[in-house]
């Protein structure tokens, strides 16, 4: 029972992208990242430092949509989230 409540507690924290471009590129690059390991995030870090697209990597409101997504690629399961916010 609290695995079910740990696991909606974090799902219902994730705000889900409404711009598909945007969610390709977080999708693309947690799988990047889940495959290659911290240290690709930490390259793309540093690449992408001013790039706005890339802002989700260091806060903001698309923050733990990214770090979900990253979770999920490493456990290899995915729930899609479908919801605007």
């Amino acid at each position: 029972m609290l695995f079910v409540w740990l696991f909606l507690v974090i799902f219902c924290s994730v705000k889900c992208v409404a711009d598909l471009e945007l969610k390709n590129i977080i999708d693309k690059l947690a799988n990047f990242v889940a495959r290659n390991g911290p240290e690709f995030e930490q390259m793309t870090k540093q690449k992408q430092q001013d790039n706005p697209k890339f802002s989700f990597l260091f806060s903001g409101e698309y923050y733990n949509y990214y770090q979900y997504r990253v979770t999920t690629e490493q456990a290899g399961k995915l729930l899609i989230c479908t919801g605007g916010s």
